[in-house]
């Protein structure tokens, strides 16, 4: 197979595998164990729901020309990676802001007290939308910043019953990059097994990277960067010969 052919399946796998990495680093920091039948289920789950998304993807492009699949293909791997930086950049900015907006300690209790919602307010507005632990159970961001979260019983490991939630949650924030990815035409087994494989590594990696310094992967920057190598991929494919 030509070099030029194995690029972009590289670069999509490398983009879906940053998460991991940073949830890995973050495990790491925290001394949460991650073994290695967990590190293979959640490379499992990863690598099934990228084929999965490629298969999906290879339907569409069944009744489109090559050339104008390729295309359409890569013009959605750019608009997601594009959504994907705004959303870190506007996730970022917004958590700016809320620190700069935060009521002073010393403000006037009645001034604070005006501010808050009435009873019926907050009752409505629970209802109105679910729990915010509902809405991040699938979330990887939700055990990026608090990792322990996965460690339900305490043992200082994840098994793999704890790292459902986190392998499912990392592979549906990928789904819709692998769907542009086949009908583009990404070979669907190569990066399937490349997924698979740069998975186990970001796990093994970062962990390590984790274990044996500070360094931290915030979820907008892990974000930005998955992004912006998506954004690359889709590029690299609409403008390549």
């Amino acid at each position: 197979m030509p070099l030029s052919l194995l690029i972009t399946p590289v670069l999509l796998a490398l983009s879906v595998n940053i998460d991991s990495f940073a949830i890995a680093i973050a495990y790491g920091i925290k001394r949460l164990r991650i073994g290695l039948s967990t590190n293979l289920f959640i490379a499992l789950v990863s690598a099934i729901g990228t084929f999965l998304s490629l298969s999906v993807g290879a339907e569409f492009a069944q009744a489109l020309s090559a050339i104008i699949a390729r295309d359409v293909g890569s013009l959605v791997l750019i608009a997601g990676g594009s959504w994907g930086i705004w959303q870190a950049l506007s996730r970022q900015r917004r958590r700016r802001l809320n620190v700069k907006r935060s009521p002073s300690v010393s403000a006037a209790s009645g001034v604070v007290a005006s501010l808050q919602p009435s009873p019926r307010q907050r009752q409505a507005a629970t209802e109105a939308s679910p729990p915010p632990e509902f809405l991040h159970e699938f979330s990887y961001e939700r055990f990026l910043d608090n990792p322990e979260k996965a460690d339900r019983d305490y043992s200082g490991a994840i098994d793999v019953r704890e790292s459902i939630a986190l392998a499912f949650g990392l592979t549906l924030n990928n789904l819709t990059v692998g769907v542009g990815a086949g009908i583009a035409g990404f070979p669907a087994n190569l990066t399937t097994l490349l997924t698979f494989v740069l998975s186990v590594l970001a796990i093994t990696l970062g962990y390590r990277l984790g274990r044996q310094s500070r360094i931290k992967l915030s979820g907008q920057w892990a974000g930005l960067l998955s992004s912006l190598l998506i954004l690359f991929t889709g590029l690299y494919e609409y403008f390549k010969p």
